[in-house]
């Protein structure tokens, strides 16, 4: 009986209830002064706020993750037009 209980238990716990309802998880969005420095800078090519770099693709902005605990300070370019 007892080896039943634990199988059970053991089942439960691995293939927990809901599992196939998550849903994957979204990147975070750049936010949006770091977005408006790169529309008011058109001739940055790569620009960062120390914890999103930002770089112009053909026709898009392409933007990286933060980290976790990244404290932003001020937007500069790191890469101008040539």
């Amino acid at each position: 009986m007892r080896l039943v209980a634990a199988v059970a238990i053991l089942f439960a716990l691995a293939f927990p209830a809901g599992a196939e309802d998550a849903k994957p998880e979204e990147k975070p969005a750049p936010s949006e002064a770091v977005l408006a420095f790169g529309v008011s800078h058109p001739e940055c090519q790569e620009w960062t706020d120390g914890c999103v770099i930002c770089a112009r693709g053909v026709d898009v902005v392409n933007c990286s993750t933060p980290g976790i605990a990244c404290q932003p300070v001020e937007t500069v370019c790191k890469r101008p037009a040539k």
